[in-house]
């Protein structure tokens, strides 16, 4: 398999949802910055990117993890459970 380069702006932005998501309050761009060993004005640029997409929300000045993470992790299970149905089906079907 080729391997190829990681993205940078990528590999940021997910550590910026990470570090959100590992916070127990909203917290400052500043905070997100200084966690994430960043430039605060970069960083605020991937907040506001992933605000629009709702994987973050703003609290006045702060900032939280969002919905969207909520969803894609919703989906995520939703369509672990779709496989699990489907193999007690096809079980069910051999049992008979």
């Amino acid at each position: 398999m080729k391997s190829y380069r990681k993205i940078k702006s990528v590999a940021l932005s997910n550590a910026v949802l990470k570090f959100l998501a590992d916070q127990k309050h909203p917290v400052s761009g500043r905070e997100v910055a200084k966690g994430v060993n960043a430039k605060y004005d970069t960083v605020l640029c991937h907040l506001a990117t992933h605000e629009n997409d709702l994987f973050v929300e703003r609290v006045g000045e702060y900032f939280k993890l969002g919905q969207g993470a909520a969803l894609l992790w919703a989906r995520k299970q939703a369509h672990l459970k779709a496989v699990i149905d489907k193999s007690e089906d096809e079980l069910s079907e051999l049992e008979v």
